[in-house]
């Protein structure tokens, strides 16, 4: 949804991932061609991809009137000054590489790409997601490996019943440095996917935008296989028992649960 502000009157306008104006005001909703053609009514000048559209010539103004572009004939009135060798491709003439589906050009001097900006966002969404589950992971394995008051248990010197305990090993320098990487490389790509999206850029910015979320996916697998191979949690509750000397001099648990027998389960007793 976009607000537009003309002649003092604010329009409420539903448009696509494109920006195309599907419908405004009390308009019906529109429809185009794979170019942009529509039947003109009394709505909003902005049409498809979100171009001016010039009633009189039915010619779309892009770049704020740089060249005009015909739905009708499916191409540019003027030649392109970056083609053949620049950004415009080899058509000087050309709309969208041929493709208008895929591709959209605000400025009328190149194509861009939509698709692989919001693909982007949505990778780079995983990838953030995927770091805050293992960041949250490692965060209670070093608890577990602490001895203190709030997490107790054996490695405390307390001991402890109802639980099987497993090997684990704390989370290393390189654990957190990756997830760190791995969290910023995701939202510096949310973030800048979103700004390649509404406003297309520079080359940089999909060159940049294509290097984080390499980083971001490579990093996002080595978490999940690092989650999957950890099962630190299957070792909680553990609920402790505090010892306490009783008046006979034997030791006693201060506790409603069970006494804890230094026995194996599956020991013979001989009679």
């Amino acid at each position: 949804m976009v607000w537009s502000v003309a002649m003092g009157t604010t329009t409420l306008l539903a448009t696509d991932l494109q920006r195309t104006v599907l419908r405004s005001g009390h308009t019906l909703y529109r429809r185009y061609t794979p170019y942009g053609g529509f039947r003109p009514d009394d709505g909003a000048w902005l049409g498809f991809s979100d171009a001016h559209l010039d009633h009189a010539s039915g010619c779309y103004l892009l770049g704020n009137g740089h060249r005009a572009f015909s739905p009708a004939l499916m191409r540019f009135g003027s030649p392109d000054r970056l083609s053949p060798f620049a950004r415009g491709g080899l058509n000087a003439y050309a709309y969208c590489l041929g493709d208008p589906i895929n591709h959209r050009d605000p400025t009328g001097q190149e194509a861009a790409d939509y698709l692989f900006p919001i693909l982007s966002i949505l990778s780079n969404l995983a990838g953030a997601f995927t770091s805050g589950l293992r960041l949250r992971s490692m965060w209670r394995t070093r608890h577990m490996h602490q001895a203190t008051g709030s997490y107790p248990a054996s490695r405390g010197g307390v001991m402890t019943y109802g639980t099987v305990e497993s090997h684990t090993s704390p989370p290393s320098s390189v654990d957190w440095a990756l997830t760190g990487i791995s969290g910023v490389s995701a939202v510096a790509g949310i973030t800048l996917g979103i700004s390649r999206t509404v406003e297309p850029g520079e080359d940089w910015q999909t060159w940049a935008l294509a290097t984080l979320t390499v980083i971001s996916l490579g990093t996002s697998v080595k978490e999940v296989w690092s989650l999957a191979q950890a099962r630190s949690w299957e070792r909680y509750p553990i609920t402790p028992v505090r010892i306490e000397p009783n008046r006979a001099g034997s030791a006693s648990p201060r506790s409603s649960a069970p006494r804890l027998s230094l026995e194996p389960a599956n020991a013979i007793r001989q009679s």
